[in-house]
């Protein structure tokens, strides 16, 4: 492993519309984040 900081990416949808999926995955980074 390396001693570099995560980092994480959270992609637009190619739509251009917000929906469920995305929450769901920025919820899901904003947690990991959190925790490291």
């Amino acid at each position: 492993m390396t001693d570099r900081p995560l980092r994480l990416r959270f992609a637009p949808s190619p739509t251009g519309f917000f929906h469920v999926g995305g929450a769901r995955t920025a919820l899901y980074n904003w947690a990991i984040a959190q925790r490291e």
